[in-house]
């Protein structure tokens, strides 16, 4: 779809491309998007795919979501169900982000800030895990003893007073109070201001309160005195200046929260953020369907585990090359293992055919008899293949990305794995 954006950014011509869908644009279009340096980026990271027509050209998404600006035009990429974004990222976890170098429209607060301000405090504790920028400072000092170089001018200044005893030196002395550290220590600061617009977990706030205190020595009177707006203007400054990279994108990101904006599908305002980040759906639905059946089985009978950190092998001659890796791994003590694959495609009611081989190839590894695909849905359901000649028994199952503890709750119950009354956690 392709069309002039109204309001907040109205020079821009918006296109808007269904996540796993297509979207076509006229000639005109094309041209002028295959001549910015930005699309094609996307196009090189796999963000986006394109093709050209008679009279135009087909874009295609592909498992991200996000939006960019690539010159006078913005393209979008929507999710196809609404609220699974924030709804995986949520229950996945906030190590998620795709980061491409292009700008992109800022938007008002909405729930995904809740993420960038998780996305700011991982970036954060890699960061801190490197060690803190510095700087050397040199300080004017006098006593009897010198602890750097003496300073003769000064020193004789002091013995015509009277002050025989003391040397005068300059003593260098390590600083973290760089401008990095500044809009860091800034924009912790500011997140205990932005939970009071943006509901925030409690860990959150915790891990940002814990963090400020490696900053307590950058608290100046940028940090103290200055307005918000011009804590986020400098630190669009210094990542700009920093450049690209994680340092880079956490100053992005702390930009973004002093300006009281973020990264919506919709209600753009008149600004730019240095940085598009872009969502990889396929990995978060992956990673959510895992970490969820690990929080709804958590007790010590049950054990959810991703099958590449075990992978048997397939073969009893070839034990290196061929081993079984399914993304999802439940054992329950005393019983046989149950194995699960999650697959990010439209389910069109059937399964494909190298899909289904290739979880009886798992089954098989593991000596396990009952497994289980996964597609996203906007419901749930549950779908029994039957048993194969040698006793595998194959489900298919879809669950509603934007309430996985409800589906998966009756996904675990249906195998037996929950008592009919649990709750999901």
């Amino acid at each position: 779809m392709e069309e002039r954006q109204h309001g907040a950014g109205a020079s821009l011509k918006r296109i808007v491309v269904p996540e796993r869908g297509s979207a076509d644009i006229d000639r005109g279009t094309w041209n002028e998007l295959w001549g910015e340096a930005d699309f094609r980026r996307l196009v090189d990271h796999g963000i986006v795919t394109a093709s050209l027509l008679t009279d135009g050209a087909r874009l295609r998404g592909n498992c991200y979501v996000g939006h960019a600006i690539c010159g006078e035009c913005r393209v979008e990429i929507h999710e196809k169900v609404r609220g699974a974004l924030v709804s995986l990222v949520r229950f996945a976890g906030r190590d998620t982000f795709e980061i491409a170098v292009a700008d992109a429209q800022a938007t008002e607060l909405g729930p995904l800030l809740r993420e960038l301000i998780g996305q700011f405090l991982i970036l954060l504790g890699k960061y801190l895990g490197r060690g803190r920028q510095f700087t050397y400072l040199t300080q004017k000092k006098s006593g009897s003893l010198a602890g750097g170089r003496l300073d003769i001018v000064r020193t004789l200044g002091l013995r015509a007073r009277g002050l025989s005893h003391l040397l005068a030196f300059d003593m260098p002395q390590i600083s973290f109070s760089t401008p990095v550290n500044v809009v860091i220590a800034a924009t912790l600061r500011e997140i205990e201001r932005v939970a009071e617009l943006v509901e925030l977990d409690a860990e959150t706030i915790a891990t940002a309160r814990g963090l400020s205190l490696f900053f307590s020595d950058c608290r100046d009177y940028r940090v103290l005195v200055r307005t918000r707006r011009d804590l986020a203007n400098m630190a669009g400054i210094v990542a700009a200046n920093v450049g690209r990279g994680s340092l880079g994108d956490m100053l992005s990101i702390g930009r973004v929260i002093l300006s009281h904006q973020s990264f919506e599908p919709e209600r753009f305002v008149e600004d730019r953020v240095p940085r598009t980040w872009f969502v990889n759906l396929e990995a978060l639905f992956e990673e959510a369907v895992r970490t969820t059946l690990g929080r709804l089985l958590h007790t010590s009978r049950h054990q959810v585990l991703n099958g590449r950190d075990i992978a048997p092998p397939i073969f009893n001659l070839q034990t290196r090359l061929y081993r079984a890796n399914p993304d999802i791994v439940i054992r329950t003590s005393g019983e046989k293992p149950l194995l699960g694959d999650v697959k990010y495609k439209d389910f069109e009611g059937n399964a494909d055919a190298g899909d289904l081989y290739q979880l009886l190839g798992h089954a098989g590894a593991f000596d396990a008899e009952r497994c289980f695909l996964v597609y996203p849905s906007d419901r749930y359901s549950l779908d029994d293949l039957g048993e194969t000649h040698d006793g595998k028994r194959a489900y298919l199952a879809t669950i509603d990305v934007r309430d996985l503890p409800s589906s998966l709750g009756e996904l675990v119950r249906a195998y037996g794995l929950l008592a009919p009354t649990a709750i999901a956690a």
